[in-house]
């Protein structure tokens, strides 16, 4: 269980079990104001020293190990930490504290120093990860084992060319059943954005869908991804006239961060619209029709 999962604006992150368990992390104290989280820019081979402090906010002693976990994203598009039993491959594993596992008393509040070693051919760009601190307990009956975990994210730009860019992929356009012929419908655009650049980025959002008799409109935000990291979103359009086929088109600009543009990405996709309202009132226009011509030629006849 990560708890307490990477707070990005909070000076103190605060883990409280259901057992009573509670602690508080944060970055040590420097000669600036006290700082969200660790965020670095080191060239690479640099290494850098600072100070995690965990503070017992519980009753009882409490043991904790205390290590660093690559950031991976989640399926819906937020940052989250690798296992515990998967093994960091980019900044966690630049992360060294000087005391693997620590017990701190309680009210008490202990800082851990530990190391970030660069390797000298760490990649451009940005390494996103969460200094972590852990809880292990097992199970009444000792076969399961409760991991709570409590993080902080740490954040480690390496000098060198910055790359800023999304791609689009799977985009799909989808209109509900129209059985309201004077009504229009409002269609759903789901696609995947993945961040190919080497920066934290995040991207303005336009969203269009159109039919032969008009179109529907949207703008939002696609939240920070981190490098490699992909989400998939699901955008609803005011409504549109679904008249046989219906086009959708994606556009997103990205920005790093800092501010700085990536380059404009365009992706389209079309399907079938069906207009059941507008085909059942046809139809029953055309039933209509064909009752009305045969009573007149019945009337003809007599």
């Amino acid at each position: 269980m990560l708890a307490g999962a990477l707070p990005a604006q909070a000076l103190a992150a605060t883990s409280t079990t259901a057992d009573g368990l509670s602690w508080s992390i944060r970055p040590g104290s420097t000669d600036a104001a006290q700082r969200s989280n660790f965020s670095y820019t080191l060239d690479p081979g640099a290494t850098i020293q600072d100070t995690l402090v965990v503070t017992n906010l519980g009753s009882t002693p409490l043991d904790l190990a205390v290590y660093a976990a690559d950031g991976v994203t989640s399926a819906s598009g937020h940052l989250d930490l690798e296992p515990a039993a998967t093994a960091a491959a980019s900044v966690g594993s630049w992360f060294a504290a000087e005391a693997a596992t620590i017990t701190v008393q309680p009210g008490a509040a202990r800082e851990v120093p530990f190391s970030l070693a660069v390797p000298a051919d760490a990649s451009p760009g940005d390494h996103v990860g969460g200094v972590v601190t852990s809880f292990v307990s097992a199970a009444a009956q000792g076969t399961v084992k409760l991991d709570r975990r409590l993080a902080t994210r740490l954040n480690v730009r390496v000098a060198g060319e910055e790359t800023i860019a999304m791609a689009i992929s799977d985009v799909t356009v989808n209109y509900p059943a129209a059985w309201n012929p004077f009504a229009p419908v409002a269609p759903e655009v789901t696609y995947t954005v993945t961040n190919n650049g080497n920066v934290r980025a995040l991207a303005d959002e336009n969203v269009d869908a159109s039919g032969l008799l008009g179109a529907g409109a949207a703008s939002g935000a696609v939240a920070e991804l981190i490098p490699g990291g992909s989400s998939t979103r699901t955008v609803t359009l005011p409504g549109t006239w679904p008249i046989f086929a219906g086009n959708a088109t994606v556009v997103l600009q990205p920005w790093s961060v800092a501010g700085s543009p990536g380059t404009e990405v365009t992706a389209a996709a079309s399907t079938a619209a069906v207009p059941w309202g507008q085909l059942a009132v046809l139809l029953v226009v055309v039933v209509l029709a064909v009752i009305l011509a045969r009573r007149r030629a019945r009337q003809a006849r007599a």
